[in-house]
């Protein structure tokens, strides 16, 4: 079961988010499918960073910053605060810290690469790090490694209600 989630959210990762199950509309939140591949994951066709445009949110928080907090309060199984930073999140609370808690990931190397603020309600952030994840398939449990080394991928980041928000999901 664990594998077909992944698979999944492999999946969205390349396709972008459908329709979700959170509590919020997702037609009132626009979302990034952060691109793939080499050549558009150093920025070919990404839009440049907008420096005439606001990067700081109502609460002075910058793109950058929320995905940073993002990641302390996963690796610190603090699924709440975790949740409560995701735009659109595709599954509700519960089954979001069932499968956080089955997947046991926890991210090493963390980096910020580059932040580019595209329009008035997105940016961009690109990241490096290290993983690993962990799937139970008939009843036994692999844990394999995510390595994203330079030049990265692409996370999107969203204004929802003038607070920036990780848009969901990005790969595990």
């Amino acid at each position: 079961m664990r594998f077909v989630i992944a698979v999944m959210l492999l999946c969205t990762l390349l396709t972008g988010c459908s329709g979700g199950h959170g509590e919020r509309s997702r037609e009132a939140v626009p979302t990034v499918a952060p691109p793939s591949g080499a050549e558009t994951s150093v920025g070919a066709e990404i839009r440049a960073d907008d420096p005439s445009l606001p990067h700081t949110d109502i609460s002075g928080r910058t793109p950058d910053a929320i995905v940073l907090d993002l990641i302390a309060a996963c690796n610190s199984s603090k699924w709440a605060t975790a949740y409560s930073m995701y735009a659109t999140p595709e599954v509700d609370f519960d089954t979001y810290v069932n499968d956080s808690r089955e997947a046991n990931e926890y991210y090493r190397d963390f980096k910020i690469m580059e932040v580019r603020v595209v329009d008035k309600d997105t940016a961009l952030v690109r990241v490096t790090y290290e993983t690993s994840t962990s799937v139970v398939s008939q009843g036994e449990t692999h844990t394999y490694p995510v390595v994203v080394p330079e030049p990265g991928e692409w996370w999107g980041v969203n204004l929802v209600d003038g607070v920036w928000k990780v848009s969901w999901m990005p790969r595990q």
